[in-house]
């Protein structure tokens, strides 16, 4: 469970706005839609279709259809499922229709700023936490496109919180085998302005904004190296190497544990 450290959805949907249109015009400079795509099993034209299908879905989802995941935990099965229902990899195409429908995904968020919907698995998440993820599906394979394209790609600080925010709800939900049974206080304080979140593993998870006064161990993260940990995009050492992420307090190791004890959405 969590308390409210969602985002607003004008904060969430300012990510999309921002970072939907430049996926969009990356995503239509490329020129091949069979070159694999950099750190993925995916091609650049399985993206373009994953992307695709994300933003017809949700419209879906907030309209009240089941999502297409009946299962949280087994994403690449689905993802399969899912990439094998839109027709086409062709980068410029689906580029395109991605562009045609995002006014009409920002307005079926708009429409609905209190509702609560049935993520994957019908778990119940927040309007507001799934369009937070969305803009992190816009930022995360932005990133992942441009660096296969070798483009330059940003991922504003802001941005970055207001996805860590949005993905708190779903954390509860991504245990690990392990992270069930993990007994800790982890405390990751956002630089920057951003808020500090603490998260206690006791046979479960509960994620509150603040630190308790003696967790186990805490954590100084810039948002957006602990963004790119958080979705797999970035191994833990080298934030800590950086410098983008720093463990101290009473038991500062414990913070290696943290990437076992969640699954990557």
């Amino acid at each position: 469970m969590t308390n409210d450290l969602t985002p607003s959805m004008e904060e969430a949907l300012a990510v999309v706005e921002e970072a939907g249109p430049r996926f969009v015009a990356l995503l239509a400079s490329a020129t091949d839609g069979t070159r694999p795509v950099r750190g993925s099993q995916w091609t650049v034209g399985e993206l373009a279709a994953h992307v695709v299908g994300g933003t017809v879905a949700y419209q879906d989802v907030l309209d009240g259809a089941p999502h297409p995941w009946p299962d949280l935990l087994d994403g690449p099965a689905h993802n399969a499922a899912l990439l094998a229902t839109v027709p086409g990899r062709d980068p410029a195409k689906a580029a395109a229709v991605v562009e045609e429908e995002l006014p009409r995904l920002l307005e079926a968020f708009r429409r609905r700023p209190d509702t609560v919907v049935a993520f994957a698995g019908g778990v119940p998440l927040p309007a507001t936490s799934l369009a937070a993820l969305t803009g992190g599906e816009f930022l995360m394979h932005g990133r992942d496109l441009a660096r296969t394209l070798r483009a330059g790609w940003e991922i504003p600080r802001a941005a970055a919180v207001t996805v860590l925010r949005g993905l708190c709800p779903l954390l509860p939900h991504v245990l690990t085998p392990k992270g069930e049974a993990y007994r800790g206080t982890f405390v990751a304080t956002l630089r920057g302005g951003g808020p500090s979140l603490s998260m206690n593993f006791d046979g479960g998870l509960t994620v509150t904004e603040g630190a308790p006064a003696k967790p186990h161990c805490r954590i100084s993260a810039d948002p957006v190296a602990f963004l790119l940990n958080a979705y797999g995009r970035a191994p833990l050492w080298r934030p800590v190497v950086t410098g983008g992420m720093v463990a101290y307090g009473r038991q500062p190791w414990r913070a290696f544990a943290v990437n076992s004890l969640l699954r990557k959405p």
